[in-house]
């Protein structure tokens, strides 16, 4: 399970993602072709809108516990859950909401003397039956800068399309305005409370997804490419893949993009947020 967003081990950054393991991790090749389920917030940082990011985790959570209750190859052998390195303020609040989706048994805290004060007083409280383990940095390691970390998300979107060693051809495909839909998550600073009047609250839903038309500012995002065909439950499904867009034509009305394999979409509901690359 991969909860950190700003990486994208599994899939891309700014997604919460899920896959079978089913041999050792290869250096080279990563996770190798099993699939993956993911679930789409649209951006690097929680901060941008953390109760969506909250409700893809229990989405995530709440699909992977079911194929559990159907897969005892895979209730038997466990999860490994990778959380953000965001814990201060609301970043504790929402890895303890994590906490609170997958139900752990043991919690590893690695090189942060106040994270595990914090969860031995709050959560071992709670529930004693959770271990938490205190863990040493590996030496070498250093944090990494704002700079490799956006180098890294570049890396990891380019790895997606292009493959590891850049052995993977992915497919130039040009799609009608007719054949789509593109919806925006609500990934965006919110509005301060100190420009809205005294006693009111912000009416944005940070739930809700707005259908937006296909414009210039669309070209160099990433799109999500949900298997969902209600609009109802598109936040709540999880996505076939992803589109890169390299070019619109508004006039033609169609969009031009990178995909990892020819033929059509598996759904004509897209969704969008702020992700960005640049080849």
């Amino acid at each position: 399970m991969d909860l950190d967003i700003s990486k994208g081990s599994i899939t891309l950054p700014g997604v919460v993602s899920a896959i079978p393991v089913e041999r050792p991790y290869d250096i080279e090749e990563g996770f190798g072709f099993s699939q993956p389920i993911a679930y789409f917030y649209g951006d690097v940082l929680a901060t941008q809108n953390p109760k969506f990011y909250t409700k893809q985790v229990q989405n995530l959570a709440a699909v992977i516990k079911k194929r559990n209750e159907f897969n005892k190859s895979a209730s038997s052998s466990g999860i490994i859950v990778n959380t953000m390195g965001w814990v201060d303020g609301q970043g504790y609040l929402l890895l303890c909401e994590a906490i609170d989706a997958f139900e752990p048994d043991i919690i590893l805290v690695i090189a942060h003397e106040r994270l595990y004060s914090d969860l031995q007083n709050s959560i071992s409280k709670l529930n004693p039956n959770i271990q938490i383990v205190k863990m040493p940095k590996s030496g070498g390691v250093v944090t990494r800068d704002a700079q490799t970390r956006r180098k890294a998300q570049s890396n990891r979107i380019k790895e997606y399309f292009y493959g590891r060693m850049g052995d993977l051809c992915p497919h130039s495909t040009l799609i009608s305005f007719n054949n789509f839909r593109v919806f925006k998550t609500s990934v965006g600073p919110a509005v301060p409370m100190s420009v809205l009047p005294i006693g009111s609250q912000p009416q944005l839903d940070p739930m809700k997804i707005r259908e937006t038309t296909p414009n210039s500012e669309l070209k160099h995002s990433i799109l999500g490419v949900s298997h969902s065909e209600d609009l109802d439950h598109l936040t709540d499904t999880n996505v076939a893949g992803f589109l890169y867009v390299t070019d619109l034509n508004l006039e033609k009305r169609t969009m031009t993009a990178l995909a990892p394999y020819p033929g059509p979409l598996p759904g004509k509901l897209l969704l969008v947020g702020n992700l960005k690359y640049l080849e």
